[in-house]
């Protein structure tokens, strides 16, 4: 067994020795690519892996950060043109420690930290824990979604030490994004719902977004409104509800045939007010007859005013009158009161914002009827005589309005639901000129060019074909004469000899350098082996 052993480097130096000059370079060669790439793929292994330690606010947070780290020995790794700073994985929990002995909060912080607290943390240190975690969230959430590379996100929660202040006020957010690629509004205004419903906030008030470049994506102070609906939603829900109208409009306008084309312009006025109508109605109880009354009272007054005595010629004796004083008056004086309590129904109507305002909108419709004036056609109708066909359309280059039925505007205001009073019809004849099908001069000749160059073209192809068709003449090549043969047959023409005379030429140096002369070529090739098998 070991005598195997010891015969195995001597079969792998065999081996190689018997290899040829090119095997052994590729092998080499193979060989050291091989280590190269060992020595790489170990020394990428070995890099550190960094991570996240923490995003500062401003580059003196940052400069502070990163002396504190490395004056305590840690490596240090700052993102290009951030406030990123990271340390390597394995170091990254005592970092933490590190900074955080500086009051100086890390990234990746979590619910549980922003919950741990002591005897000595007040309402405020918590308040400002638990933003510091909401904007570690948001800022995590925010770059999960498309088109978003980093963001930093700015949390102020709203006091809630004030009764009062904490019933008018809420959180804000601010964040700045760094975009991959252009973000439309209705990603912004989605992404500012989502920030304030994660805050608590019942609108986008106090959302603002930003991109790295400054440009505002977002601004919940300029995008509110009164009703809760930003400013941009109701431009948009204005432009898609009149641009579906006038589609269906002018679909339905078209298919009459009358006009080849029609433009509309409307104008639809929107009322974003929030109104909340409240109707009642009463009915009386059952088996009433009367009016419906809130309240009602009857009023009854008589009175009597005069002078009164006995009538007749009654006897006087032992009688005693008395007679008034010749005045009298009574009065009485009546008053009816009644409430009734009728049956009572409330109805309440919420009107959504949003409606159109019929009344107030407008909408302009300008029908087109095109006129088509063939070359061909006018000038057999005499259009053109005395007159070119380019003055022709000169001087019927303008349009000409056209008288429009009355009846459209009914049309048009039960189409669109504005007022006729409010809707405009104009119609114009557009001129639309064809010029003659006969051919000119020069699209005559460029026919009989192009004629002329298919022609020539087949002509070609034609001449290839049967040049290629010819049967092919196989000259016979004498075979070449072998150097070893045309020496043998030298050899036989001529008489052999020991040794040659150098000083005298003997008759086989006459018959060597004979047959050089004539065969040079052959004498050429001769040399050329003799010198490779020597080489090799």
């Amino acid at each position: 067994m070991a005598e195997r052993i010891k015969q195995i480097p001597k079969k792998l130096l065999e081996i190689w020795k018997n290899w040829t000059k090119k095997q052994k370079t590729v092998i080499v060669s193979a060989v050291a690519v091989l280590l190269v790439a060992l020595v790489i793929l170990v020394v990428v292994l070995n890099q550190p892996n960094y991570q996240v330690l923490t995003t500062c606010k401003d580059y003196s947070e940052m400069n502070e950060v990163t002396t504190l780290l490395k004056d305590n020995g840690y490596d240090v790794k700052v993102e290009n043109n951030s406030l990123v700073v990271q340390v390597p994985k394995a170091k990254l929990t005592d970092a933490k420690m590190l900074i955080a002995s500086e009051d100086i909060q890390s990234d990746g912080y979590t619910f549980q930290d922003a919950m741990n607290s002591s005897f000595t943390t007040t309402e405020s240190d918590r308040t400002k824990q638990y933003e510091h975690y909401l904007e570690s969230k948001f800022a995590s959430d925010l770059v999960s979604m498309d088109g978003i590379k980093g963001a930093s996100v700015t949390v102020d929660i709203a006091d809630t030490t004030n009764s009062f202040y904490t019933a008018t006020s809420e959180s804000s957010v601010a964040a700045v994004l760094q975009l991959s690629k252009t973000m439309e509004d209705e990603k912004a205004e989605s992404i500012a719902n989502f920030l304030a419903t994660a805050v608590g906030n019942k609108n986008t008030n106090n959302i603002t977004l930003i991109s790295s470049d400054g440009t505002t994506l977002y601004s919940g102070a300029s995008n509110s409104s009164v009703t809760g609906i930003s400013y941009n939603s109701q431009q948009k829900y204005k432009e898609r509800i009149e641009s579906t109208t006038k589609s269906s409009l002018k679909q339905g306008l078209l298919a009459t045939g009358l006009y080849d084309d029609a433009y509309i312009t409307l104008n639809y006025v929107l009322d974003w007010d929030a109104v909340n109508t409240i109707a009642k109605e009463y009915t009386p109880a059952d088996g009433q007859e009367q009016g419906l009354y809130s309240e009602s009272y009857d009023e009854v007054s008589e009175g009597t005013n005069g002078a009164s005595g006995t009538p007749g010629t009654t006897s006087n004796d032992e009688t005693t009158y008395e007679i008034s004083d010749g005045t009298s008056s009574t009065s009485k004086y009546e008053v009816h009161k009644y409430a009734y309590l009728p049956n009572e129904l409330v109805t309440t109507t919420t009107k959504e914002p949003g409606s159109i305002v019929y009344d107030d909108s407008t909408l302009t419709v300008t029908f087109i009827r095109n006129r088509v004036y063939n070359e061909d056609e006018c000038r057999n109708l005499g259009y053109l005589d005395g007159i070119t066909w380019e003055e022709f359309k000169a001087q019927n280059a303008a349009s000409v309005p056209l008288q429009v039925d009355n009846t459209w505007l009914a049309a048009l205001s039960t189409g669109t639901g504005v007022n006729q009073a409010r809707i405009s019809v104009l119609a114009y004849e557009r001129p639309w000129f064809e010029d003659s099908d006969a051919p000119s001069v020069f699209q005559t000749a460029s026919f009989w060019v192009q004629i002329a160059l298919a022609v020539v073209i087949l002509g070609l192809l034609a001449f290839v074909v049967i040049r290629s068709a010819r049967p092919l003449t196989v000259e016979e090549t004498e075979p070449e004469l072998l150097v070893e043969e045309m020496l043998a047959t030298t050899r036989e023409n001529q008489p052999s000899v020991d040794d040659i005379d150098i000083q005298e030429k003997s008759e086989t140096r006459k018959a060597i350098e004979k047959f050089v002369d004539e065969n040079p070529e052959a004498v050429a090739l001769l040399l050329r082996n003799w010198l490779n098998d020597g080489w090799d």
